[in-house]
């Protein structure tokens, strides 16, 4: 499923038009993204936890040349699901 299947399924369960339907999805999206920018956590009920990490720094070997590099830590986001949708049977 795509961002825009998912407009088109939300519009018909609450008989919504697409366009009002987009505009909620994008500005939930938007807001989760400035939440997580911010470095704040965002909790979603009975679906899971966005949360930003700081990876620490490594150093690895470039496969061209075998020279040794070194990688500089970065914020990355995390996804843990909840307990539902563990639950869910795939």
């Amino acid at each position: 499923m795509n961002k825009t299947d998912l407009i088109k399924k939300v519009s018909f369960n609450l008989n919504k038009t697409q366009k009002e339907t987009a505009e909620i999805i994008n500005e939930t999206f938007a807001t989760i993204a400035e939440v997580l920018e911010k470095g704040e956590k965002v909790v979603i009920s009975n679906f899971g936890t966005f949360k930003v990490i700081e990876t620490k720094p490594f150093e690895c070997f470039n496969p061209i040349n075998g020279e040794k590099m070194q990688i500089a830590s970065q914020r990355r986001i995390r996804f843990n699901s909840s307990r539902w949708i563990k639950w869910i049977k795939i």
